[in-house]
Formats: structure tokens, C-alpha cells, sequence
């Protein structure tokens, strides 16, 4: 009965107790809860260590009747407080551990090669080969929690991804096949390293703590364990064996004093402040800032200086980051959803006897909240796009509003110097009709002096000629430099107007470059705050869908394993049948 019935058993077992109940005595003077605690192990458990045949009777299994016994006087209390923030946390990791080892076993085992890599035995010459992780080029069993542990600093400690995973591992992970006589080799230099023993070496407390002790990323609170139960024991035995091989007088005659170091230094510690943390989360949350203010402090990058186009590339990167980061976190959920109702699929009406009509509830009043939130997500989606909508409008008309004032300025000045240089022009032709006339009063003159002279001398003497010739020449330079000097200070004037129009435009485009920068702020806040509030919501949910689709799945394929092993009997119960008619 119990065989046959366990999976509904384990599902509707709280469901047949009640809270008084639990807190009764038994006939044995137990409470009710420990006796089913048991029950609940043993139905887990059940078939583990039964007989099989070929069994000898003379050896007994290691789940005799005694160490069951030592079993069931375990302490089956709650964990609280830094007890369960440490299970929690060891589960956590050797799940995750557990989950991206079978993600990359069968690609470790593709990397298999035909010789081993330290000492290039084929399988003749060796009895077996395999294949593991390597670090540094030397085979390492436990190298693969040193790429999960640069996974979690490269990405988060909460990131489960199976395709960024195997991507990651791919990249970093170091091959290497090894022999059985590599193997042993192995094994046996770990047998032959130098022990310290006891008593040798210096005294490590209370001044050779290491750096690990001294930041302190984890905080427990004080393990305080009863002499007289299991643990004490263990350790009252361990300590009264380690002085028996030590020899001497105990207590030591300095120990008093080290363990005054030791309380003065705690002490000091507490003084300091110490964050009290209440839940794992806030450890782990706490841990990792911890540990980035660190790594901050180790790397000295001293300053960084960028181009504008620099500045633009690296702004442009992080929002297409940021961008595809939420693209992959939407298609996650998308996922999700789709495992959920398949899930919700498989679950009939009338298999709540199997499944239980509140757990397909919760999972169908999580597929709703899915969808809620889908809905939710779409509307928010649909106001930020009003929103940048928004903001880019008013940059385009800032910026139309910048250009059509830089257009008016632009037309005033050209007006200006139109205006200054026909204005100038002018005056420069009244000038130039001015030297023109005076040099023609000036030729007048020299032509009457020239005709007296030759009235009088019959001839011009050269002396005359010669200063006559260079009177002319005076006249038409003075018009030249005229003339020059006009168009360079009317070319003076016009390049001082412009100059001032381009520090007034230049001031405008500015205005310009920083409304643009400020309006890419803004959609940038829009759509982080957007996100942001969709992430919080959405991995809440996940959470607890999470939980659920982890138990709907196990009890999905229970049962269709069930159904597998009925549909076989009832199969061959009538080919039995068939066969005893015949």
C-alpha cells in the first residue's frame, strides 16, 4: 500500500495533519512532529537498502538497524540564524555546482584525445584514459568551481543562464586527458605531502590571523553547541586526543593570556560596527558590495581621458548593452511562460486526486499574474514610447527654433555689411572722384608751366620734365593707396562682423548639443526606470514560478512514468489473458 501510494502520500501529508495535532505527545513521550518527520523519511526512502539477491548474510549493510537508530536521535529542530544562512548558502552553491556540471559533461567528454597529455600514454600503453578540466595546464578535479566562481564575477551570483554558462565555459575552460597511472600518481603525492604536526611551527592566534579573517566578508553569529549532545561529544573527544598527542599540562601556562588577545580583539571588532544581518540574502547582498569596494581599491587606473568620438562610442555601447540585456531578460520570461502553460497543459481536472486542486491553482493563478504582467509590461512599453515621443518633439523644436534664430542672425549680418560696404563704396568713389579731379587740376598746371617754358626757353629742361614726371606719379599713388586702404578696412569690418556672428552661432549650437544631451538623458531615465520596474515585478514572479514549475515538472513526469508502467501491465495482463483463452 504504502509502495504503491507514496507520491500521494507525500503530496497530501500536511494537508491530513492539523497544527494541534503535530504539537501532541506520543505514546513514546515524542512529539507527533518528530514521529512524522520519520514517516515522511522513511516513505522518501523507501526501498533504499532492501535486500537483493545474491546478498550475503554474514555482511551487513551500512543502514543496519544500529546507525538507523543513531539516525533517528538526530536533532530534527529548524535551523535559524547563521545555521541555516550557512546551509542555505552550501546548498545554493553545490546546486548550482551540481546543474552546470551536467550542462558541460558532454562537451568535456568530446574533448577527450587518444594519448594522455602529461605523459603521452596511448590506451595501450595504460589501462584507462580520461578526461577532466585542467588549471594552469595540470589536471584539476575541483577546477570547475574555479570557472563558476569567475562566472559569478564576471556576470552575477544569481545568474543561471544555460546558454551564457556554456559560452563562458567554452571560452575559459582548459582541457586535459589523463591516465590511470597519472591518476595514482596524483593520488599518491597527495598521501606523501608534508604534514605539519601539531605543536611545530609557530603560534597562529591571536596575531597570525590572515586577510580572510580580518575582512570578514561572511559574519555568523556565535555557535554555541551542549557539551553532552553528538557534536560536543565529537569534540570533546577530538580536543582530549589532540592534547593526549600534544603531551603536557594543560591548560598552557601563556593560553590564558592568547585567549585575552582574542577577547580584546573581537571586542574591538564589535566596537568598530558590525552590520547585523538578518537573512542570507542581506549576507550575500553585503558579501558582494564588500567585495567590489575591494577590487576597486586594488586597481589603480589613475585618469582616463576620452575623445568626444570616444565618449560617443563608449555611451552608444553601454545603451546597445543594456538594450539586448533586457531583450534576453524578456525572452527568459517568454520561456518561462511557455514552460508554465505546458505545465498547466499536462494537469487535468480530474488528476487533482494526483496533483491536488490547490497546487494547480497556485499554477494557474500564476500563469494569470504571467499574463497580467505581460499586459502591464505592453502598456508600460506603450507609455514610454509617448514619453520619448514627448521629449524628442521638444528637442526637434528647440533645435528648429536654434536654427531659425542662427538663419535671421546670419541674414542680419550679410544685410550689415551689404549696407556697410555700398555705403563705404560710395564714399570711396566720391574720394577717387576727388584725387581724380585734383590730379587733372595737377596735369593742367604742368601742361600751362611746360607751354611758358618753351614760350620763354624753347624748350622743357629734363630738371622740369623729371619733376613733373614724379608729381603724376605722387598723384596716382595717393588714389592706389586710396583705394587699398578702403577695401582692407572694409574687409577689416567685415571679418570682425562675422567673427562675431560665429561666437554668437557657436554659443547657439552649443545650446543646441546640450539639449540633445539632455533630452538623451531623459529617454535614457525614462527607459531605465521603465525596465527597472518591469525587472522587479517580473523576477519576483519568476521566483516563486521558479518554485512552482520545479515541482510541476517532477510531478508531470512521476506521473507519466506511472502511467508507463500501468499502460506495460494492463498490456501484458491481456496478451496473458489472449493466450489463456486460446
Amino acid at each position: 500500500f504504502l509502495n504503491r501510494n507514496r507520491p500521494w502520500l507525500l503530496q497530501h501529508l500536511v494537508e491530513l495533519l492539523t497544527p494541534h495535532s503535530m504539537e501532541a505527545l506520543g505514546p513514546t513521550g515524542r512529539r507527533v512532529s518528530e514521529y512524522i518527520r520519520d514517516v515522511h523519511a522513511d516513505l522518501l526512502a523507501m526501498g533504499e537498502g532492501a535486500h537483493k539477491a545474491g546478498d550475503r548474510s554474514d555482511i551487513s549493510s551500512d543502514d543496519d538497524d544500529e546507525d538507523m537508530a543513531k539516525r533517528r536521535d538526530w536533532s530534527r529542530s529548524p535551523l535559524v540564524g547563521a545555521n541555516l544562512a550557512i546551509a542555505q548558502c552550501w546548498l545554493k552553491k553545490a546546486r548550482k555546482r551540481r546543474v552546470f556540471g551536467l550542462l558541460v559533461e558532454g562537451y568535456i567528454q568530446n574533448q577527450k584525445q587518444d594519448k594522455c597529455s602529461t605523459c603521452s600514454r596511448d590506451e595501450k600503453m595504460c589501462t584507462s584514459l580520461r578526461v577532466g578540466l585542467a588549471r594552469d595546464g595540470l589536471f584539476d578535479p575541483y577546477a570547475i568551481d574555479y570557472i563558476i566562481e569567475k562566472f559569478d564575477e564576471r556576470y552575477s551570483k544569481t545568474e543561471n543562464d544555460p546558454n551564457l554558462w556554456k559560452s563562458f565555459f567554452r571560452s575559459n575552460a582548459e582541457f586535459s586527458t589523463i591516465c590511470n597511472v597519472c591518476t595514482n600518481r596524483i593520488e599518491r603525492n597527495k598521501l606523501n605531502r608534508d604534514i605539519r604536526f601539531p605543536g611545530q611551527g609557530r603560534l597562529t592566534r591571536p596575531d597570525d590571523i590572515s586577510s580572510d579573517e580580518d575582512e570578514e566578508e561572511l559574519r555568523f553569529d556565535p555557535l554555541i553547541i551542549n557539551r553532552f549532545s553528538d557534536e560536543g561529544k565529537m569534540m570533546c573527544k577530538w580536543l582530549e586526543s589532540a592534547r593526549k598527542r600534544m603531551g603536557g599540562e594543560f591548560p598552557r601556562p601563556i593560553a590564558k593570556e592568547q585567549v585575552d588577545q582574542y577577547v580584546n580583539r573581537m571586542r574591538q571588532k564589535k566596537l568598530k560596527g558590525v552590520p547585523n544581518y538578518k537573512n542570507q540574502a542581506s549576507l550575500i547582498s553585503n558579501a558582494v558590495k564588500d567585495t567590489e569596494e575591494e577590487e576597486r581599491k586594488d586597481f589603480n587606473w589613475g585618469e582616463l581621458k576620452l575623445s568626444n568620438t570616444s565618449k560617443t562610442l563608449a555611451l552608444r555601447w553601454i545603451s546597445l548593452a543594456r538594450v539586448n540585456a533586457f531583450r534576453l531578460f524578456l525572452e527568459k520570461g517568454d520561456e518561462i511562460r511557455s514552460l508554465l502553460r505546458s505545465s498547466l497543459n499536462s494537469m487535468n481536472l480530474e488528476d487533482d486526486w494526483y496533483f491536488g486542486q490547490t497546487f494547480r491553482m497556485d499554477g494557474e493563478n500564476l500563469s494569470q499574474e504571467g499574463y497580467i504582467l505581460s499586459q502591464n509590461r505592453i502598456n508600460r512599453e506603450a507609455d514610454e514610447t509617448v514619453q520619448v515621443q514627448n521629449v524628442a518633439s521638444e528637442r526637434d523644436n528647440f533645435e528648429q527654433e536654434i536654427t531659425e534664430k542662427i538663419n535671421s542672425k546670419k541674414i542680419i549680418m550679410e544685410a550689415h555689411i551689404s549696407e556697410n560696404a555700398e555705403k563705404a563704396n560710395k564714399q570711396m568713389e566720391l574720394r577717387c572722384q576727388e584725387l581724380h579731379k585734383n590730379s587733372e587740376n595737377i596735369k593742367l598746371k604742368i601742361q600751362e608751366e611746360e607751354r611758358r617754358e618753351r614760350e620763354e626757353e624753347g624748350a622743357i629742361s629734363s630738371e622740369m620734365a623729371t619733376l613733373h614726371k614724379e608729381t603724376m606719379q605722387e598723384a596716382d599713388a595717393l588714389i592706389r593707396v586710396e583705394v587699398e586702404k578702403h577695401e582692407y578696412e572694409l574687409q577689416n569690418k567685415n571679418v570682425a562682423r562675422k567673427k562675431v556672428f560665429a561666437q554668437e552661432e557657436a554659443v547657439l549650437l552649443r545650446s543646441i548639443e546640450d539639449q540633445n544631451r539632455q533630452s538623451q538623458m531623459n529617454i535614457s531615465n525614462i527607459q531605465r526606470m521603465n525596465r527597472s520596474s518591469v525587472q522587479s515585478s517580473e523576477r519576483e514572479w519568476r521566483g516563486r514560478t521558479a518554485t512552482w514549475l520545479h515541482t510541476a515538472t517532477r510531478k508531470v513526469r512521476l506521473k507519466a512514468e506511472e502511467e508507463k508502467k500501468q499502460q506495460q501491465k494492463t498490456g501484458l495482463a491481456k496478451r496473458r489473458g489472449f493466450k489463456k483463452n486460446l
